[in-house]
């Protein structure tokens, strides 16, 4: 029997980013079609070192700093880099992808939210703490539908300066701002430094300011209070692809770059971008708590307990908005997801059924027709 040459692979990303874990899980995902590679993580920092020690066959390297581009610039190993380039890499012509969401888009979509948000006189956009290419180009993004809608956006840019003078300017940028405002920041983590501030100021999030992060870092944004209303790149899918580009790169040492936008998204709405009754805000926080979580197999007494609330009062609360049983929302969420996975993964249907809280296949597969009035596998072929 002859088997596949072991293909050895380096991941270079910044896990303490949850947008960076759920492309890693996208990445995971999709290289078991390739079970002949081996990976190894490392920090991007790092991947002189990581390079030189064992040269690999193929990298993939997100929040790429001056000096991992150098690095990676002198060799011509088969390289993806994820996220909007400003480094000497975007120099290097063979064996290499640029893989990145549509940044100015997600700019543009945080504008245009924020412009829904009802009367509001001011509009601003928070960049990147740590200033990024990326953070700029969201920036120009919001900036241009604001002026396309003849609004006036302020951009809090940030200068080299210590924590606490940069915390210090944009309170005073915050308190400047026109009331009611709308603000985006270019990440959660920034959002949230956004709503410190505005509770340290007596700034009440979201009747004076409404405020929009970028990535639905779940923990984060739940933790939030108010919680954090977000845009939510698929970050899942891009490590997917990242996954397959890396693979045809692999092997064909002549190729030319290669540019791949991710333009996938949606907006996950909470607290601090819309006022609400006390049971419009629960009902908010249990639907979101069964759309992150339904795949996991909860249960309608899992969302009362993350709720803090009794079962009885979340099921008066469906019935009251006119939603499905407690239980069917969590079915429908289910079958929806697998619904997705049939379209967006080349996974099987018993591993798609798993993933998604099915135990049982055939069960999975009545009930799919059911809702949807097709087999699972008469839509894949769609």
């Amino acid at each position: 029997m002859k088997y596949a040459t072991p293909v050895k692979i380096i991941a270079a990303l910044r896990l303490s980013h949850a947008s960076w874990r759920d492309f890693l899980r996208g990445f995971l995902n999709a290289i078991q079609y390739y079970p002949h590679w081996s990976m190894k993580i490392a920090d991007p920092s790092d991947i002189g070192d990581a390079i030189g020690e064992t040269p690999p066959d193929g990298i993939v390297i997100g929040d790429i700093g001056e000096l991992a581009a150098t690095a990676l610039l002198k060799t011509k190993i088969p390289t993806v880099v994820v996220g909007s380039q400003s480094t000497d890499i975007s120099r290097r012509r063979s064996n290499i992808a640029f893989l990145h969401n549509d940044d100015e888009d997600i700019g543009r979509e945080g504008a245009k939210i924020a412009l829904t948000l009802g009367n509001r006189n001011g509009w601003g956009f928070v960049q990147n703490l740590e200033t990024t290419h990326w953070s700029n180009l969201r920036a120009k993004g919001f900036a241009e539908v604001m002026q396309s809608a003849g609004k006036t956006a302020s951009v809090f840019r940030t200068l080299p300066a210590s924590p606490n003078d940069i915390g210090n300017r944009l309170l005073r940028w915050l308190q400047a701002l026109p009331k009611p405002a709308a603000v985006m920041s270019a990440c959660d983590a920034t959002a949230m430094r956004v709503l410190e501030l505005c509770r340290s100021a007596g700034i009440d999030v979201p009747s004076q300011i409404a405020v929009i992060g970028v990535d639905n870092d779940r923990l984060l944004c739940e933790m939030a209070r108010p919680s954090l209303s977000s845009i939510a790149p698929d970050h899942f899918h891009e490590g997917e692809l990242a996954a397959d580009v890396l693979a045809g790169l692999i092997g064909r040492k002549t190729s030319r770059p290669k540019n791949i936008l991710c333009t996938s998204k949606k907006f996950i709405s909470r607290e601090s971008t819309r006022h609400a009754k006390p049971a419009t805000v629960l009902m908010r926080r249990a639907l979101a708590f069964i759309e992150e979580n339904a795949a996991s197999k909860i249960t309608a007494s899992d969302v009362a307990r993350n709720l803090g609330v009794s079962r009885q009062l979340v099921e008066l609360r469906f019935r009251e908005f006119g939603e499905k049983t407690l239980a069917g929302t969590i079915r429908e969420t289910r079958l929806k997801e697998v619904r997705r996975q049939l379209r967006t993964t080349r996974q099987t249907i018993r591993a798609i059924a798993a993933n998604c809280g099915w135990a049982n296949v055939n069960h999975l597969e009545n009930a799919f027709r059911r809702r949807f009035g097709t087999s699972m596998r008469e839509w894949r072929k769609q």
